[in-house]
């Protein structure tokens, strides 16, 4: 095994002090009318990031106390019912907002969708994972579609998902599409690297690559970090820095490519 699983900072104190104090706001939300996840649902233009959201509260809760089970099994409920719900009215492309997303707006809530049901003990759906790409390479080849910072990031979306999908073939490709990212040199780079090592060991892991390991691990400790909210640049912070905790545990890591879920969180509270 690659390196050390443990990496030199720790913010278990900071994540649970984060949670203590977010505490009742938990309560509120999951308790408030007008927070339910269906209030003003026809008049929704993003379920994808209202899936998100709860997903990330979820997160949240796991990285200040993995064993609380309260509120976060509340929180990922709720993150499945909008995206489940979402799919099953198709609800993508439908109206002027919704349709400009179209269909980054569906690869975003796959991603929540899957997610959530791995954490609530469900089969990681690693075929559904692939889509994320083809739905994001579908959205910015589109004519009105620019390459500025949001695109990039979501881009880099893309290319996290399949490499949690254990597809590091299917992550080179994209990066031959689109290689120049000003807006987010650093995870390119280090995303890149990451792929060039997996072709290398022809896609068997752990990656026996310790410097890689090392540049890995100081960007993972900055963006795990409970302060941490993207930088300059647009960046989800909580997808972020959820996806590298996994594509770090399954390509350094895992023997045999599967994720154990309960272990990325312990690898970015700890």
């Amino acid at each position: 095994m690659a390196g050390k699983e443990k990496t030199d900072k720790s913010f278990e104190r900071k994540w649970r002090e984060r949670l203590e104090g977010a505490c009742s706001d938990y309560e509120i939300i999951l308790s408030h009318e007008k927070l339910k996840p269906f209030h003003n649902w026809n008049k929704s233009i993003s379920p994808e990031s209202d899936a998100w959201d709860e997903l990330e509260h979820a997160l949240n809760i796991f990285y200040g106390d993995p064993a609380e089970k309260n509120f976060s099994t509340q929180f990922l409920e709720r993150s499945l019912q909008v995206s489940e719900r979402a799919f099953e009215e198709n609800v993508f492309n439908k109206g002027e907002l919704r349709s400009v997303r179209f269909p980054q707006n569906r690869s975003r809530a796959t991603s929540a969708r899957e997610y959530a049901r791995a954490l609530s003990g469900k089969k990681f759906n690693v075929k559904a994972m692939l889509t994320v790409a083809d739905d994001t390479e579908t959205y910015v080849a589109l004519d009105d579609v620019p390459w500025e910072e949001i695109e990039q990031a979501q881009y880099l979306y893309a290319v996290r998902a399949v490499l949690v999908a254990g597809d590091a073939e299917r992550a080179a490709e994209l990066f031959e599409s689109h290689d120049v990212f000003p807006y987010h040199k650093q995870e390119a780079f280090l995303l890149q690297a990451l792929i060039a090592s997996a072709l290398k060991a022809d896609g068997k892991t752990p990656l026996k690559d310790d410097k890689l390991l090392d540049r890995f691990d100081k960007f993972f400790d900055r963006i795990r970090s409970p302060s941490y909210t993207g930088g300059k640049s647009y960046c989800d912070a909580g997808q972020q820095r959820f996806e590298i905790g996994i594509i770090r545990h399954r390509w350094f890591f895992s023997k045999d490519g599967t994720i154990d879920w309960q272990q990325v969180i312990e690898d970015i509270r700890r």
